[in-house]
């Protein structure tokens, strides 16, 4: 909202920051037929600032009728505040108190729930993807916001089986690329949606990849890593049942060594591993090898 409707003009009623909407309607009858000469005599403020009134309250009008507030709130802060605290968060001079990537993860998990994405799979999926990753990190070279997103493309891998359970990765592709998640960059969503895409599909190498315009190498690398992973954490949960209890990773020198803790019958899951190693040793230059832990 900027400054401009605290300081000029609710600078009377705004010692809570809150303006119901009885208070917002009274001023909006009182001002929006007024002239700029009018306008700038009663407020005190230069024309050029009182021509900028009464198109201001009318797209605040705008927003309270569409959304039904009963009252909006004007915390009083600026584009300029804004780039301020983005510098500052950035050097590190300050720390926020805010988890905004969990906000983002929220809203993720709220679209996979649109869409009836099974919870139970999810977690299991993103508890085995994270270990994955998590074990890799002097392999991959990727840091905690290629994370991020590597959650996010397992919580949205199944949604677009809602529309069709014979193309779930194409439909999972434009659900994601149609769906706007406040926090990530369009960029972003293009390598969260190019993940899931192959993650059923197979790859597109990078002479012939067109997932939308002009990605460049790093992202596309990045798309291949975030695929891997998927692919082998979604083998181990195919059943959706959840039969891998425990899944320890271990990197040595050029294996990636999964130890799988599981006392039921796995034999779906182990089947299907074996056709994500090949693309997933192919991406990362490492051997991987799997083995089951033996209970006594």
């Amino acid at each position: 909202m900027g400054d401009f409707l605290t300081d000029t003009i609710f600078r009377e009623e705004i010692y809570d920051h809150i303006i119901t909407m009885s208070e917002f309607t009274a001023r909006y009858e009182d001002t929006v037929y007024k002239t700029d000469q009018m306008l700038a005599a009663e407020m005190d403020i230069d024309p050029e600032y009182a021509s900028l009134v009464v198109p201001t309250m009318v797209i605040c009008k705008s927003f309270l009728d569409v959304f039904q507030a009963e009252a909006v709130w004007v915390p009083g802060v600026s584009l300029l505040d804004g780039i301020a605290y983005d510098f500052c968060e950035k050097k590190k001079y300050i720390k926020s108190a805010h988890n905004f990537e969990n906000d983002i993860l929220v809203a993720s998990r709220n679209i996979a729930k649109r869409y009836s994405s099974s919870k139970n799979h999810i977690q299991g999926t993103t508890k085995l993807a994270l270990t994955i990753f998590d074990s890799m990190k002097k392999v991959h070279g990727m840091g905690a916001r290629e994370r991020l997103l590597l959650q996010i493309a397992v919580q949205l891998h199944d949604c677009g089986k809602y529309i069709s359970m014979a193309d779930v990765a194409e439909c999972s592709y434009r659900i994601i690329m149609a769906t706007e998640i406040i926090g990530l960059s369009t960029e972003e969503r293009q390598v969260i949606a190019s993940a899931v895409r192959y993650n059923t599909t197979e790859f597109v190498y990078y002479e012939n990849f067109d997932d939308g315009a002009g990605m460049d190498r790093n992202r596309y690398l990045l798309v291949a890593k975030l695929t891997a992973i998927l692919r082998l954490a979604n083998a181990m949960d195919r059943s959706h049942y959840q039969k891998v209890e425990g899944l320890r990773a271990v990197l040595k020198d050029r294996e990636l060594h999964l130890i799988i803790d599981s006392s039921r019958d796995i034999s779906l899951e182990l089947g299907l591993l074996k056709d994500k190693v090949e693309f997933f040793e192919e991406v990362f230059g490492i051997h991987l090898i799997l083995r089951r832990k033996r209970r006594v």
